[in-house]
């Protein structure tokens, strides 16, 4: 099973026994969040003729439960977070994927509340060549651990403001045809959203 349709599967699941132990103060949220991403060291060995950009602007789609007031499973697309690495005949990218991660809400004045959180996340590496009458394309995957901090503020009943500080490390296994900085790379991300409770 490829890490997406893990941390998919399991996320499903979490979501439906949380959605079970309703207690009152539970209840499905969405939330739109949009981010500046930066893979550190991916363009550390960038040779003569080669470009690299390893900062990138993001947004997430996000479905969670909240499952008591300090508790919540939520779920998430990353798009736009990524890496590009070119040079002549060939170009590599490493990019974010889905994620799945347990927040913790602590309330630390009326409205206010910080956050954490503590998950996995799943990153890519692809890379093409092309030269003439032939082409090479490669992928890798793996699901990493995510972790962050934040804080949210509540600006009515269903609807809230959050920034987030979200560290994981992104990028498949080595692939078979050698790249620099190849393998897993650590990628923050800081993020402004609108939380919405349903």
């Amino acid at each position: 099973m490829t890490p997406i349709k893990s941390i998919f599967i399991s996320s499903l699941l979490i979501l439906t026994t949380c959605a079970m132990a309703n207690d009152g103060s539970s209840g499905f949220y969405g939330a739109l969040d949009l981010g500046q991403s930066d893979i550190q060291d991916a363009c550390n060995k960038v040779a003569a003729g080669e470009s690299c950009s390893k900062t990138s602007t993001a947004t997430r789609v996000s479905l969670g439960y909240q499952f008591g007031p300090t508790w919540a499973a939520e779920m998430g697309f990353l798009s736009g977070a990524k890496s590009s690495y070119s040079g002549p005949g060939f170009q590599a990218e490493k990019k974010a994927g889905f994620q799945l991660a347990l927040q913790g809400t602590w309330p630390v004045a009326h409205r206010v509340a910080l956050l954490t959180k503590i998950g996995f996340a799943d990153g890519s590496t692809s890379y093409n060549a092309a030269s003439p009458g032939s082409s090479v394309t490669q992928t890798s995957s793996g699901s990493y651990l995510l972790m962050g901090v934040g804080a949210q503020y509540e600006i009515n009943g269903p609807l809230a403001l959050r920034a987030q500080y979200e560290i994981r490390n992104i990028g498949g296994d080595t692939l078979s045809t050698p790249l620099p900085n190849e393998g897993p790379t650590r990628m923050s991300l800081i993020s402004a959203g609108l939380v919405y409770k349903f």
